[in-house]
C-alpha cells in the first residue's frame, strides 16, 4: 500500500496520492516533476534539457532551488502575504523576505519551518503615525531574545523580549520626551521592578521601584539643583502623607511626612544648614514657604558617630527609604546565569527569583532550583514597604560544595578560546585550546593528604582561574563580559553624569559591594575551588617583580574581580567621593599650598618634628639617608593619582609608610609628623576622597588599619593647621 502511494506538498495543501500499480505511479510523479519544473521556469525544463535526465535527477534540479517566491491565499497567519526566500518541506526555512500588505508588515531575516526565527527585521508600516521597526531576535514567529524596536516618535527600546513583549532588562530612550531615558527592568511590556529614569524635562532623575510604566514604592529623587528625596511613590507621585527625607546641597534637610511635588504634609524634624533642628507639624512647599507648628527646637545628632580621626563621614538618615542594593539589576544577573547554563532559568517573570540552595552536588550540569517571591501590588506607607524584601536574592557566595558525591574529576567551565564557548572543560590556553588540559576540580580549601605541595598546586589554581575570569571579562561574546558591559552602563546612568550628586555615594558604595559580591558568586558556582566570601584566601597576584613583598596580596576571593570591576566603575564612584568631600579637601589643599611655600625649618616645627632631627636632615648636619627616604616615600604616594583598585591604593600607602619605618630614627613618635611631610611634600589632590574609598573597599588586616589610622590623622592635622 505504501509503495502505491506518494504525498505531494504545497505551502498551503498536501495531497496525498494512490495509484494501481507502479508504473502508474512512476507515470504520476514525472508528469508532475515535468510539471513544477515549467511551473518555477527552472532553465532545464524549459529548454528541454531535463528530458535527458531521469527521475530522480530532476527531482534533485527541484531540490536545489531553495529560493522561490509565494503568495499565500488562505493560511490564517500568512494570507495575502508574498514570501521570497527559502523553503524548505514546503515551509519557509532558512533566509528569506515576507510581506503582508493588509497588516502592514515586512520581515527580512532567518525562519524556521513557517516561523520568524533567528536574527531578524520587522517593519510595521501600515499606519504612518504608529510605524516602527525591529531588529533583533525571533522564535517561533514572535520577538524573543535581544532587540530594537525604533518607534514612528522616535523613541528607541534596545533590551530583551519574550513572546513579542519586552520583558526582562531594557532602556528605553524618549526622544519625544526630549531623549529622557529608562534603564532598568520590563514586565508585559511595561515598566515594573526596578529601574531609572532621566527626565530631561524636568531635570530630574528617578531611582526606585516601578510598577505599570510609573513609580511605584521605594524610590529617590535628584534635581539637577543638586536636591535629593527619598520617599514613597504611588501612581508616579510622592505618596500623602507618607514617611520621607528630603536635603539640598546647602545642608538644609527634611525628615517626616511628605506629598506630591516635595510638599511638607505632617510631623516631621527640620534641620537648617547650621545643624539647627526644628520639630514640629510642617505645611507648605520644600521650595517656596514652609509653615510650622508646635515647634521645638532639639540638639543635632543625625551623623554616623565616628571618631575624629576618620574621614568617612555618611549621612545616616540616607538610604533608610529606598531599594536594597542586593535587589537592584536581577533581570541582568539572571541572564548571565541563564546564559552560561545553569538549570531552572525559565523565562523571567519581573518578580519571580531564582533561590540558591545551600548546598549543591558537582556535577556536569549547574542545577538551581527557584521559587517565586511575589512583590505587593500598591506600596503606600513606609511601614508596608519595610515588611516586604522585594525578591531578596541569596547571593553564591554562602554555597558550600558537597563533599558526598562525586561524578566528575572536573568542573565543566567555558573554554578559553575566541568564541567563549560553554560548557565545555576549562582551557588556559587560547592558542591550542584543543590539546590543553582542562584544569582539575578541586574542593574549596582541600588538602591533599600526602602530598606537601598542595597550598602550592591550590594557589596555581586560583592563578588559572584568574586567567580565566580575565579572558571571559575581556571576550565580548563571553556572558560574564556582557554582564559588566551593562552593570557599567547602569551604574554610571545611576551615578553619573549631570545627575551626580553627593548625597549618592552611600547608595553607589553598598551597589558596588553587591556587585562584586554577586558576581563573585557566579565565579565561584564557576570554580568552587574559591572560598565563600569572608574566608581567607592566601593568594599572591605575580607583578613585574618575583620578590613577594612586592606583590598585591589576596586574602578574599572578592578581591579577584576588583581589578576587573573598578576598572569600570572607579570613574563614576571616585567621583562621588570628590564631590563628596569637596569642602574638607578644598580646605585640605589650601593649607598644604601655605604650608609648601614655608622653608624646611618653619615647616618642621609647624609639624612638630623634633628640631634636632630637623637639623641633621635640613641644616648643616645634613643625614641624606634620612632625606632621600622621605623623599622617596613623598614620591610613592604621587603614583596614586594613576590607580583604579583598593589593593593598588592601599599598596601605595603602605609602600610609603614602610619606607618611613626602614629608617629606625623616623619610629614612635616622629612617625607622624614624618607622615604629615610626605603628604605636603606629595601634595596629593582628593587625599580625603582616596582614604574614604580605602576604608570602604579595602580588605586590611591589623597593621593596614594602624596604617590607615595614621595617614587620616595625618589628613586631618593638615586640614586643621
Amino acid at each position: 500500500h505504501k509503495m502505491l502511494s506518494f504525498r505531494v506538498m504545497f505551502p498551503e495543501v498536501t495531497i496525498e496520492l494512490q495509484c494501481k500499480d507502479l508504473c502508474l505511479k512512476t507515470q504520476w510523479l514525472a508528469t508532475l516533476v515535468d510539471a513544477c519544473g515549467n511551473c518555477l521556469k527552472l532553465h532545464e525544463f524549459v529548454s528541454g534539457k531535463a528530458s535527458d535526465l531521469s527521475l530522480e535527477g530532476k527531482l534533485e534540479l527541484l531540490r536545489k532551488r531553495e529560493y522561490m517566491e509565494y503568495t499565500f491565499k488562505s493560511l490564517s497567519d500568512y494570507k495575502d502575504g508574498t514570501y521570497k526566500g527559502q523553503w524548505k518541506d514546503a515551509k519557509p526555512h532558512g533566509i528569506g523576505e515576507f510581506s503582508q500588505t493588509f497588516t502592514g508588515q515586512l520581515y527580512k531575516g532567518g525562519l524556521k519551518e513557517g516561523k520568524f526565527n533567528g536574527e531578524g527585521e520587522m517593519l510595521w508600516f501600515a499606519d504612518k503615525d504608529s510605524r516602527k521597526k525591529y531588529i533583533g531576535s525571533f522564535r517561533s514567529g514572535e520577538m524573543e531574545g535581544y532587540g530594537e524596536m525604533k518607534y514612528s516618535s522616535g523613541d528607541v527600546y534596545s533590551g530583551s523580549w519574550s513572546k513579542g513583549q519586552r520583558v526582562g532588562f531594557g532602556k528605553l530612550e524618549e526622544v519625544s520626551h526630549k531623549s529622557s531615558v529608562y534603564l532598568g527592568e520590563w514586565v508585559g511590556d511595561k515598566k515594573k521592578g526596578y529601574g531609572i529614569y532621566d527626565d530631561k524635562m524636568k531635570h530630574t532623575r528617578y531611582l526606585g521601584m516601578w510598577i505599570d510604566d510609573l513609580p511605584n514604592g521605594p524610590g529617590m529623587m535628584v534635581s539637577s539643583m543638586g536636591t535629593y528625596c527619598e520617599a514613597i511613590f504611588t501612581n508616579g507621585a510622592i505618596s500623602g502623607g507618607s514617611d520621607g527625607f528630603v536635603i539640598d546641597p546647602s545642608g538644609k534637610s527634611f525628615m517626616g511626612r511628605l506629598g506630591p511635588d516635595l510638599k511638607l504634609a505632617g510631623k516631621g524634624i527640620l534641620t537648617l544648614s547650621d545643624n539647627t533642628r526644628i520639630s514640629g507639624w510642617f505645611s507648605g512647599s520644600w521650595h517656596n514657604r514652609i509653615e510650622i507648628t508646635k515647634a521645638t527646637l532639639e540638639e543635632s545628632s543625625f551623623l554616623t558617630e565616628q571618631s575624629d580621626l576618620q574621614v568617612a563621614r555618611l549621612d545616616s538618615r540616607i538610604g533608610n527609604i529606598t531599594v536594597m542594593a542586593s535587589n537592584k539589576w536581577e533581570p541582568l544577573f539572571f541572564e548571565c546565569e541563564k546564559a552560561l547554563g545553569f538549570l531552572g532559568s525559565d523565562a523571567y517573570s519581573g518578580w519571580n527569583k531564582p533561590d540558591f540552595p545551600e548546598s549543591r552536588q558537582k556535577s556536569n550540569t549547574v542545577s538551581i532550583s527557584t521559587m517565586n517571591i511575589k512583590a505587593p501590588v500598591n506600596l503606600i506607607t513606609l511601614e508596608r514597604a519595610r515588611t516586604f524584601k522585594y525578591g531578596a536574592r541569596e547571593p553564591v557566595p554562602v554555597l558550600e560544595v558537597s563533599t558526598s558525591c562525586s561524578s566528575s574529576p572536573f568542573h565543566l567551565h567555558p573554554t578559553i578560546d575566541e568564541n567563549m564557548k560553554v560548557c565545555q572543560p576549562l582551557c588556559l590556553d587560547s592558542s591550542n585550546s584543543t590539546t590543553t588540559k582542562p584544569v582539575p576540580y578541586f574542593e574549596s580549601g582541600a588538602k591533599i593528604l600526602g602530598d606537601n605541595d598542595s597550598a602550592v598546586r591550590e594557589n596555581e589554581y586560583i592563578e588559572d582561574v584568574e586567567k580565566y575570569i580575565n579572558k571571559a571579562f575581556q571576550t565580548s561574546s563571553h556572558p560574564l563580559a556582557n554582564l559588566m558591559n551593562k552593570l557599567e552602563l547602569v551604574f554610571h546612568s545611576s551615578y553619573g553624569g549631570i545627575g551626580s550628586s553627593k548625597f549618592l555615594l552611600p547608595h553607589a558604595i553598598a551597589e558596588t559591594h553587591s556587585i562584586i559580591k554577586c558576581l563573585y558568586g557566579i565565579v565561584r558556582s564557576l570554580f568552587p575551588v574559591l572560598h565563600s566570601e569572608g574566608q581567607c584566601l592566601a593568594f599572591h597576584r605575580l607583578e613585574a617583580t618575583s620578590d613577594l613583598d612586592d606583590n598585591i596580596s589576596i586574602s578574599s576571593g572578592c578581591e579577584l574581580l576588583h581589578p576587573l570591576v573598578f576598572t569600570r566603575l572607579f570613574p563614576t564612584l571616585i567621583t562621588l567621593y570628590v564631590l563628596h568631600h569637596e569642602e574638607m579637601d578644598r580646605q585640605y589643599q589650601s593649607r598644604v599650598a601655605l604650608l609648601k611655600q614655608m622653608n624646611n625649618t618653619q615647616l618642621m616645627n609647624v609639624i612638630k618634628f623634633p628640631s634636632k632631627l630637623s637639623n641633621k636632615i635640613f641644616g648643616h648636619e645634613t643625614s641624606l639617608e634620612i632625606s632621600k627616604v622621605l623623599g622617596d616615600a613623598a614620591n610613592t604616594l604621587n603614583l596614586v593619582n594613576s590607580l583604579f583598585t583598593p589593593g593598588e591604593f592601599l599598596k601605595h600607602f603602605k609602600d610609603a609608610f614602610k619606607i618611613l619605618n626602614s629608617v629606625e630614627k623616623l619610629h614612635g613618635d616622629i612617625l607622624l609628623p614624618s607622615v604629615i611631610y610626605i603628604l605636603v611634600m606629595a601634595n596629593v589632590p582628593h587625599l580625603g576622597a582616596y582614604l574614604h574609598f580605602l576604608t570602604d573597599f579595602a580588605h586590611t588586616k591589623a597593621e593596614d588599619d594602624y596604617t590607615l589610622v595614621t595617614y587620616e590623622a595625618a589628613y586631618n592635622f593638615v586640614k586643621s593647621t
